[in-house]
């Protein structure tokens, strides 16, 4: 879904289940007079997860994909995740990248008060010592003038 907002079209396809990427994409993107290569890969998961051939292979190829990267933006279904698990997986796909970032997509499915950012970016940080200096974002799938009840009907 980010790669298509980023893109302004609807190129990759996007779906609520997880395995809908098996290969990592490689999307070409103009911004301001520059070449940029977006990548969109399968999520990975912890190597004692990985449950036949295709999500190892899958894994592998993200693997792959992330080592050719400068960058690597993290995003997480919020909802679905704890900050302490989030931790290692950003750490582990940040080792190959020159820069990293974390964000947490659906925040607006998160039941909150006023210190859950906070809280959450403290523990990411403690979690993931080696990853104390990135940034965290939290976003919505829906902008904030829009309610998710009007996004779907």
């Amino acid at each position: 879904m980010l790669v298509n907002r980023l893109l302004g079209d609807e190129r990759l396809i996007v779906a609520d289940q997880p395995g809908t990427t098996r290969d990592s994409i490689d999307t070409e993107l103009s911004y301001r007079d520059q070449r940029i290569v977006l990548i969109d890969t399968a999520g990975l998961r912890r190597a004692a997860r990985v449950k036949d051939n295709v999500e190892f292979y899958t894994t592998l190829r993200s693997i792959r994909a992330l080592q050719r990267a400068d960058i690597v933006a993290v995003l997480v279904e919020a909802p679905k995740v704890s900050p302490d698990r989030t931790s290692r997986s950003s750490n582990k796909q940040s080792k190959s990248a020159k820069a990293s970032s974390s964000s947490f997509n659906k925040w607006d499915l998160v039941e909150k008060d006023t210190n859950t950012i906070a809280q959450f970016t403290a523990t990411f940080h403690e979690k993931a010592k080696l990853m104390s200096y990135i940034p965290l974002a939290f976003v919505s799938r829906y902008p904030a003038s829009e309610s998710r009840r009007s996004s779907i009907n």
